[in-house]
């Protein structure tokens, strides 16, 4: 077991807060991986982070989440301020898309808190299906980005409605984000790319912008929740926030559709393990 569990009540709302590591460099070294993965693909934290801890780490599913949402506002807070100077962060985007979260993450997370409370260990499983759920079809996704399919689809695109359209993208990683970690980077990039044809560019640094806002927000509830376990946060950022600027370093050279397809598969067979 990479953790330690030291109270006996699996069941209580103090649980998360007893889980300590016996080893902290898997969490180090998971936190380098993730942030090497946002400097080179903008891919986020949770969809990376969240699964390992689940499965591989044998952290409980709501504090895996949790802890993975804080960790990520913070690896989006370094990348805020490169992209401001370059311009591309797209302001009225970002308040339809956070326009449309806000309820989102707090319908998630009132259904998270609800379930926890009736029953910590049934409320661990339906985050875990819902997860797998969304890994499964955030790696098919990925893998479609690109495909023709997708590009005559976008072709045929008239001046799409961005503030309707933004509110529903909001609205949909919002819920998603609130309760799996997952979605503010890597979702978020391909529902924008896809549905409203943006350049890459534009949509990654107004994802990294309303990534770092929804997170604090959602970090916050997670926080009053009692959701987060701040051991493994502290342990993922030692190692993430030197990955992220090696990563961004790296980027120009790195080979980004070998990357999507490796991150793609993997997010597809760890989405059926979990469901």
């Amino acid at each position: 077991m990479a953790l330690l569990m030291r109270t006996e009540n699996l069941t209580g709302w103090a649980a998360l807060s007893e889980w300590l590591p016996e080893n902290p460099w898997p969490f180090v070294l998971l936190g380098v991986a993730v942030g090497m993965m946002v400097g080179l693909t903008s891919i986020g934290a949770g969809a990376i982070a969240t699964p390992v801890l689940i499965m591989f780490l044998d952290v409980p599913p709501i504090g895996a989440v949790g802890s993975a949402i804080v960790a990520g506002a913070a690896m989006k807070a370094v990348g805020i301020w490169r992209h401001q100077q370059r311009g591309t962060v797209d302001r009225k985007l970002v308040g339809y898309l956070l326009t449309g979260s806000v309820p989102g993450v707090l319908v998630a997370l009132l259904i998270v808190s609800f379930l926890r409370s009736q029953d910590f260990l049934s409320a661990n499983v339906w985050v875990d299906r819902v997860l797998g759920f969304t890994l499964l079809v955030l790696g098919l996704c990925v893998l479609a980005r690109n495909t023709e399919w997708v590009r005559r689809w976008q072709a045929g695109m008239d001046h799409p409605n961005v503030a309707r359209r933004g509110l529903m993208i909001g609205a949909l990683v919002g819920l998603l984000f609130g309760t799996t970690s997952i979605g503010t980077g890597s979702l978020l990039v391909l529902l924008l790319t896809i549905f409203l044809a943006l350049p890459e560019v534009r949509v990654v640094g107004s994802a990294i912008l309303y990534g770092f806002v929804i997170s604090l927000f959602a970090g916050v509830i997670h926080v009053a929740l009692g959701n987060v376990i701040w051991g493994l946060v502290m342990l993922l950022l030692a190692g993430a926030l030197p990955g992220v600027m090696l990563g961004s370093e790296l980027a120009a050279r790195a080979p980004h559709q070998i990357l999507r397809t490796a991150f793609s598969v993997g997010a597809v067979l760890a989405g059926l393990k979990l469901i």
